[in-house]
């Protein structure tokens, strides 16, 4: 029960500000699996995201959007509403980069309009470390936006 409240609550808060513009629900299909994460695209809203759940139920979303551009949500945390996070992408090179996210209530973190510098490092990152909530292994996690991008390509380009 907490890992499909956690799985809503991700949805909702990666499709909320297009909800804003067209109130009508939004159905995702499945593009692909890549490892442990599941490759989903929505053409109502037109995003496709990249999703994976730990044994935990702690959820991990990276999502490209035409409304939000790309961002990154956690789930299933105990992130109070209104809280800052900082969190460490290390990257298999060594290379290292910060994010800082915003708990939105409910258990959910998001990080918004990721730059391309933060989307290269989360990209080749091994681990994700959010301080004051866990570390998240990120197996899989540069073939899995690899394929959200091409079905965020394929989505937007007719």
């Amino acid at each position: 029960m907490k890992t499909r409240k956690a799985l809503a609550i991700l949805a909702a808060c990666i499709g909320f500000v297009a909800a804003l513009d067209d109130p009508a629900h939004s159905k995702e299909a499945l593009w692909r699996n890549v490892g442990a994460w599941t490759v989903s695209g929505d053409s109502q809203l037109q995003s496709c995201n990249a999703r994976v759940e730990y044994n935990d139920g702690i959820v991990v979303v990276i999502n490209f959007s035409k409304q939000l551009g790309a961002s990154l949500a956690i789930g299933g945390t105990t992130a109070q509403r209104g809280t800052t996070y900082r969190t460490q992408m290390v990257a298999s090179n060594g290379s290292y980069g910060r994010l800082e996210g915003i708990g939105l209530g409910d258990g959910v973190v998001l990080y918004a309009n990721l730059g391309k510098d933060a989307l290269r490092t989360l990209k080749n990152s091994r681990a994700l470390f959010v301080d004051g909530l866990g570390s998240y292994n990120l197996k899989h996690s540069a073939a899995a936006m690899a394929s959200a991008w091409e079905c965020y390509a394929t989505l937007t380009s007719y």
